[in-house]
């Protein structure tokens, strides 16, 4: 397969990594300065002035963690607001943030909730109306390739995801020097650039294999507990090249935006959700009512039984929580006195890539690889309201199709599943 050799260049351009796993990918920022990122000397009396500024906002972040030990977005801007008169317009509602800016120095808190110093300002990366993105200098297009090394420089040279975390029967270990593909633009978040590998990364042993492919393996409940921290853990290894300030695996949303996808759609889309219990946002409430097929009432779909058995109770995974949760069977039931189980809000939203992109563009490319051949996991996770039983898994991209793995289901079905890792599926522009 051939490729261009032109691409824009990383010199000057600080990069936050936002590794998509199998799709390894990374967010940049470009950084200006009086002399360059890599020229510019700061003198003894700023430094003081610069660490300073960092203990004042990581004070902010230490009282703006959560009930469940991760940074709460909404609280960070309201501390860093009030307490610092900070302008947090460049904060979204996932890490790394933009520029932050106090008492004229420019800071960005990272994926981890590290404080780090900009020599310089972060440039805001826009999206235009016909699909461009800028930063007032530099255009580029979804698509285009990014000169960024992940390898040179790095200190972690593997990363293992242990059995204990994946539910699998082995560890599975991702070498950093493996991946030896380009990198490609995705889009732009919280005024930044992303970027990910032009080619799926997988792992180099552990997993499971077939022929020359290897297999990313998550089983279970145990696999959809840590399905999104150890993509993120394995993500973060290529997130160490030059510049680079941290990394997370891709997601369904950045999926999702590149490809046009909306829970509307979904919601009213034949032979997706319209008219089914799965719509997205459905509140379903079950109930025994005397039978082994529980009861529903729905805030979206009205209300009746579904058509799955449960005769060994009714089992749901509450993702605040990280519990997997069981109701026995209620044998006092009736129809007359039903006895709530849980509720439960369906948010699983999919599509097939052709609906929403034309095949032979760029963009169809990029996510769903040559001839339908990208295969990878997401790193979000989803309930799937069924008129069977209820389902949660994780989201994968395979076969043209934004879609699902489901890993555990309501009547205690815990299943395995595998993603190929290793297709070399993009092609160059």
């Amino acid at each position: 397969m051939k490729r261009k050799n032109s691409g824009v260049t990383l010199i000057a351009l600080i990069i936050t990594i936002i590794v998509l796993l199998i799709l390894a990918g990374v967010t940049i920022a470009m950084v200006v300065g009086d002399n360059g990122i890599l020229n510019r000397a700061v003198d003894a009396a700023d430094k003081s002035k610069i660490e300073d500024g960092k203990e004042r906002i990581a004070l902010e972040v230490v009282g703006s963690y959560d009930n469940t030990g991760n940074i709460d977005t909404d609280l960070l801007k309201e501390n860093l607001e009030n307490n610092l008169g900070i302008d947090t317009s460049n904060i979204g509602s996932n890490l790394p943030t933009g520029t932050l800016t106090l008492d004229g120095l420019n800071y960005y808190i990272d994926s981890e909730g590290n404080v780090i110093y900009i020599e310089g300002e972060l440039k805001t990366w826009t999206e235009n109306e016909d699909g461009s993105i800028t930063d007032g200098e530099v255009t580029v297009q979804v698509g285009d390739y990014i000169n960024y090394d992940p390898i040179t420089g790095a200190t972690d040279t593997s990363y293992t995801s242990n059995a204990t975390s994946t539910g699998w029967s082995e560890n599975q270990v991702f070498n950093l020097d493996s991946y030896t593909g380009g990198w490609r633009v995705l889009g732009v978040e919280n005024g930044q650039l992303q970027i990910i590998s032009e080619n799926i990364i997988g792992p180099d042993g552990g997993g499971y294999t077939e022929g020359t492919q290897s297999y990313y393996d998550l089983d279970g409940v145990t696999g959809l507990r840590n399905s999104v921290t150890e993509l993120d853990n394995i993500s973060k290894l290529y997130g160490q090249g030059k510049y680079a300030q941290s990394a997370r695996s891709v997601n369904q949303e950045d999926i999702a935006k590149v490809v046009g996808l909306t829970p509307e759609y979904w919601n009213e889309t034949e032979g997706y959700g319209k008219d089914t219990l799965a719509l997205y946002g459905n509140e379903v409430t079950y109930y025994w009512d005397g039978t082994s097929k529980p009861y529903y009432e729905s805030t979206l779909f009205g209300n009746g039984n579904i058509t799955g058995i449960h005769n060994g109770g009714f089992y749901w995974y509450d993702y605040d929580t990280e519990e997997w949760n069981h109701v026995g069977y209620d044998l006092a039931a009736t129809e007359e006195s039903k006895k709530e189980i849980t509720t439960l809000t369906s948010t699983f939203y999919g599509c097939i890539g052709s609906a929403l992109l034309d095949t032979s563009s760029t963009k169809y490319n990029l996510v769903f690889g040559d001839g339908d051949t990208a295969m990878y996991w997401l790193g979000s996770r989803f309930v799937y309201a069924g008129s069977d039983y209820a389902y949660f898994g994780v989201y994968v991209v395979h076969d043209g199709y934004v879609g699902d793995h489901v890993l555990a289901s309501s009547d205690g079905r815990e299943d395995v599943y595998y993603m190929r890792c290793s297709s070399p599926s993009f092609s160059s522009v």
